[in-house]
């Protein structure tokens, strides 16, 4: 049993990092508007491959609220980019690993602050596929 919860952090850990570093990526849009600069654009590129390494690791794992928040995080920075198709792969990815939690229906068990985060977990899937 050990093991399994040490599993468990392992892939929380790598989760947060994957988002992250996507969070980064988002962020040095706003910094390279400002100075279009190669070295800046390259530290961008290298922030959104290190997460799309560990998001690609986790991707066919079981799926978890965080999984679904980071592939939502990865489609915004692809819209941005115009990388339409990969995009909407992503989306897809972010929509079945909702549905397989059952982001959708309501938990009796949950929190108030759970079910916010939920709630609006799905609802911005439901948003990126329209």
């Amino acid at each position: 049993m050990p093991d399994l919860l040490r599993a468990d952090k392992d892939r929380s850990s790598r989760l947060f990092h994957c988002s992250l570093n996507i969070i980064f990526a988002i962020g040095m849009e706003y910094v390279i508007e400002d100075r279009k600069e190669d070295a800046l654009i390259e530290l961008q590129e290298s922030f959104f491959a290190r997460a799309d390494r560990i998001l690609s690791m986790e991707a066919f794992l079981k799926p978890s609220l965080q999984l679904v928040q980071a592939f939502i995080l990865m489609t915004r920075y692809l819209q941005r980019k115009g990388l339409s198709e990969r995009c909407w792969t992503v989306v897809g990815m972010a929509i079945r690993a909702a549905q397989a939690l059952g982001l959708q229906a309501e938990n009796a068990v949950e929190s108030q602050g759970q079910r916010e985060e939920r709630i609006r977990t799905w609802w911005a899937c439901v948003i990126l596929d329209r």
